[in-house]
C-alpha cells in the first residue's frame, strides 16, 4: 500500500495556495534596498559631527559647592548651600566675604569654603581644610599620638598662695 499522507516523503508536492509564498521569490530588496546605503550613510555622518557631551552623573545632577559659578549673588549661593555660619571683609576691604561649610568632631578634617563677593556679585572661592582635635582639659587641642593628660583628682584642693 502506497503512503499518501502529508507528512511521507513519497508525497506529491502541492501546489495550493498554501505553499505559493514558498515557490515564489519577490523582489522586495529593489524597492527600498538602493535608499539603505545613503540613510546608513547619513547616520554615520551625523554621529561624526556630535560635539562630545560629558556623560551623565552617576549621583544625580550637580549639587553643593560644584554649583557654585562665578558671578553669582549671594541669594543665589545661599539657595544652594545654606546659611553661611561666619562672615567677614576680604584681606585688601573690597569685598565682603562669607563661610560656608559643616564644622564636626565625627571626622578628623572639614572643609571650609569661603565666598567673597564685590559688587553683590561672586568674585573669588577659596577652600581650607580644618581639622578637628578634641580639647585637654586646659582648653588647648590634643595633638594626634598624644598621650591624655591624666583626669584631676575629685578631691585635689588647691594649693593656697
Amino acid at each position: 500500500m502506497k503512503d499518501t499522507s502529508p507528512l511521507s516523503p513519497s508525497a506529491a508536492p502541492a501546489t495550493g495556495p498554501i505553499f505559493r509564498a514558498f515557490q515564489e521569490r519577490t523582489a522586495s530588496r529593489g524597492r527600498w534596498g538602493w535608499l539603505a546605503v545613503p540613510v546608513i550613510g547619513m547616520g554615520l555622518w551625523w554621529l561624526a559631527h556630535q560635539e562630545l557631551t560629558p556623560p551623565a552623573r552617576a549621583h544625580g545632577p550637580v549639587r553643593g559647592i560644584q554649583a557654585v559659578k562665578s558671578g553669582m549673588t549671594p541669594d543665589e549661593v545661599s539657595g544652594l548651600l545654606g546659611r553661611p555660619f561666619g562672615q567677614r571683609t576680604s584681606d585688601d576691604g573690597r569685598a565682603e566675604c562669607f563661610q560656608y561649610g559643616r564644622p564636626t568632631m565625627e571626622k578628623a578634617t572639614f572643609p571650609v569654603y569661603s565666598l567673597c563677593y564685590e559688587g553683590g556679585k561672586l568674585r573669588e572661592m577659596t577652600v581650607k581644610q580644618y581639622t578637628a582635635l578634641p580639647l585637654t582639659p586646659d582648653g588647648l587641642p590634643q595633638l594626634p599620638g598624644d598621650a591624655a593628660p591624666p583626669a584631676p583628682a575629685a578631691n585635689a584642693t588647691k594649693p593656697t598662695p
